[in-house]
């Protein structure tokens, strides 16, 4: 089954994306777009699209996967994307081989720069180091450069990484600079220091980049007695270079990024972490403008500002990593609050800066297990000032949030009233609806789809489940002028043969006229001049609902040339696949003078049903036994601000006994909406 995600650039500006063998697919303001940038190759296969997890800053979106290097998909124009793998030539990388190993294993560059060859002293390489990073540090050639004139002169070049001093010495006059070469660039001025005979400088910085050389250079004719001397205060130099081919376990041709000291074998080398024989993060976030990925137990932070950096080191703004102390993998990442949340098959995790109102940083913040309950690979999603996630069995929903009576994050459970609803299945996905209602749209590997109704300021939180004449794959959700779109990737048997559908659901907010409401299933619109012949092309055989200019018409089945037949015109044609909502409330118990009518039997000879925009509507106590609610009483039509439609309360009376149950049926089966505001029931009480 083909997956469907958003791409949400604005408020105004989304794309459904539907993802599949290795293509990616977009629809723009209802319709598929077909230009040179879209639909686009991808690297995925249809089996791994449902377990790809991604997150979008403007137009882009990094996608990650175990098994596949990341990539980043761009908007390029209004129509058109491309997908290019990141490419990463600053680690992250393993810890060093010399101090996770007790052992002798050294690696050898043919040359210190260009394309080269790498020999390991034992079997080490295999296929999948193809791409891979690897990292060799050495003894530093020299250290020192220095400079002793009294005219115009220049010192020999020195390469830098990490912390460097450079100072001036003796009596003089004129001016020298600290130059800086960046990857053989060219010579810029990095510092100017001016004297008359009144000073010596002291001056130290660090140099963050690879392949950078400094010197010194006077540019005075009448210097004195002045000296100078440039110190690297690191005794070792570290060389990156990527592997290109495997020639065998011992021996891989490789091109140098960053240049080696020299061509002396080195103990003191580290392999890249990610790579195919090492794999790849399975999730990601952004936080404090950094790129974190995670995988395994492994959680990596970027540069700050460089979101394709990972060269760790401790100042506030370096990359870092965190090894979680846990035996359970890390299945999603995201934010809330001020943690990085981290969802793993045990308790969930945060990472928090250890003060208030600071950045997390290498040497600022703290990884702590909180109690909760475990996570399934699934991308949790955010709404307000917490997560939605699926548990590690993937049969609820669970809340991730900080809890401020018990001083602590929790992870309530939302399904404990609707645990029926996954007993026989699991769930496949979850995607968020904001507006025009806080919806979490859920759909289960055996293609049910369900909804989940979470408001939590106003302590909403109710289930309901959406039966289709399919089996829904995929759920995604992109925002709109008036409200959010939410579509649906529908496995469908039409006239035999199994297709999917992608299809969009209708707005929630109903038009101003009857024959506008859309209240089929995979259905099409005719809006044009008076016409018998309707197309209804894709439903081939099927058998539709119709509803001809506000008239509800008798089903009919769509012939083989893809039309229906109307017996009188109509300009305005909803057709499409008829459905059955069915409202069906819990027991009403409730608490007379202190006791309950739990378990009591009872009768409801009359409901008010409060409806909304509503027509066709029929009520019982069992789906075998309905009758028509009747709105047409003089004093209750027109107060619909729809004309067709009723709005308003209505009495409806219960042939029904006495039972335990009491038992409400409300339902409809036309393409007709119908929106239940309250029922409110008058009850007989005998006995227990």
């Amino acid at each position: 089954m083909i997956r469907l995600i958003p791409f949400i650039y604005s408020s105004d500006i989304a794309y459904p994306m539907e993802l599949g063998e290795i293509y990616s697919s977009f629809f723009y303001d209802g319709a598929l777009l077909d230009s040179d940038g879209a639909p686009i190759v991808t690297p995925y296969a249809l089996s791994v699209v449902n377990e790809m997890q991604y997150k979008q800053i403007a137009d882009t979106m990094w996608i990650v996967h175990e098994d596949y290097a990341q990539y980043k998909l761009t908007r390029t124009t209004t129509t058109t994307f491309s997908i290019d793998a990141v490419t990463f030539t600053r680690g992250p990388f393993l810890t060093r081989n010399d101090i996770l190993n007790d052992d002798d294993v050294t690696m050898t560059p043919t040359a210190t720069t260009g394309d080269t060859e790498l020999t390991s002293s034992s079997a080490y390489f295999e296929t999948g180091h193809v791409g891979a990073l690897f990292k060799l540090t050495q003894p530093r050639p020299t250290a020192l450069a220095k400079i002793s004139t009294s005219g115009v002169a220049e010192s020999s070049a020195l390469e830098i990484k990490g912390n460097f001093s450079f100072n001036t010495h003796g009596t003089w006059t004129g001016t020298v600079e600290l130059q800086r070469n960046n990857n053989s660039y060219g010579w810029e001025v990095y510092r100017t220091f001016i004297a008359s005979n009144d000073r010596n400088i002291q001056f130290s910085a660090t140099e963050n980049d690879y392949d950078v050389e400094y010197r010194i250079v006077s540019t005075g004719s009448s210097m004195g007695s002045f000296s100078a001397d440039l110190t690297a205060n690191s005794s070792t130099v570290s060389g990156i270079a990527r592997i290109t081919k495997i020639n065998s376990t011992t021996n891989a041709d490789i091109t140098v990024i960053y240049d080696f000291a020299s061509t002396d074998a080195t103990k003191r080398w580290a392999e890249g972490a990610w790579s195919d024989a090492q794999g790849y993060p399975n999730s990601i976030c952004f936080y404090g403008n950094r790129c974190i990925y995670g995988s395994e137990r492994m959680v990596w932070l970027s540069k700050v500002d460089d979101y394709e950096n990972f060269d760790a080191d401790v100042k506030d703004a370096d990359s870092f990593s965190i090894a979680l102390s846990t035996a359970n993998e890390i299945k999603w990442l995201d934010t809330v609050d001020d943690a990085i949340v981290i969802g793993t098959s045990g308790a969930p995790w945060t990472v928090q800066t250890n003060k208030v109102g600071t950045p997390i940083t290498p040497t600022n913040f703290t990884a702590r297990e909180q109690a909760g309950a475990g996570s399934k690979a699934i991308q949790a999603v955010k709404v307000n000032n917490a997560l939605l996630y699926v548990d590690d069995v993937g049969k609820k929903i669970r809340e991730f949030g900080y809890n401020t009576e018990e001083s602590k994050y929790t992870t309530p459970d939302m399904s404990v009233l609707a645990e029926h609803l996954t007993n026989d299945s699991s769930i496949s996905g979850i995607a968020y609806q904001s507006n025009p209602e806080s919806i979490l749209w859920v759909w289960l590997a055996d293609g049910t789809l369900l909804s989940f109704t979470y408001e939590r300021e106003q302590n909403v939180m109710a289930w309901a489940e959406h039966p289709i004449d399919g089996d829904v794959g995929s759920v995604t959700v992109i925002p709109s002028t008036d409200e959010d779109e939410v579509w649906l990737a529908i496995e469908r048997t039409v006239n035999g043969s199994d297709i999917i559908c992608i299809e969009r659901f209708a707005d929630r907010i109903l038009p101003t006229s009857i024959e506008d409401t859309f209240f089929v299933d995979s259905g099409v619109t005719y809006d044009s001049t008076t016409a018998t012949s309707i197309p209804v092309a894709h439903l081939v055989g099927e058998t539709v609902a119709i509803l001809a200019d506000g008239v509800v018409l008798d089903t009919q089945v769509v012939d083989a040339s893809g039309n229906i037949t109307l017996t009188t015109g109509a300009k305005v044609v909803q057709a499409g696949l008829p459905y059955t909502y069915q409202v069906s409330p819990m027991r009403m118990d409730i608490s007379p003078n202190g006791s309950s009518t739990h378990g009591t039997t009872k009768r409801i000879p009359e409901l008010v049903l409060s409806l909304l925009n509503s027509r066709d509507v029929t009520f019982g106590d069992s789906t075998s036994d309905l009758f028509d609610v009747d709105t047409t009483t003089a004093d209750l039509i027109n107060k619909s601000d729809i004309t067709g439609l009723f709005t308003g309360d209505v009495p409806v009376h219960s042939n029904g006994g006495f039972s335990i149950d009491d038992s409400i049926v409300i339902s409809g089966s036309k393409p007709s909406p119908c929106t239940v505001r309250a029922i409110v029931a008058r009850t007989d009480i005998t006995g227990r």
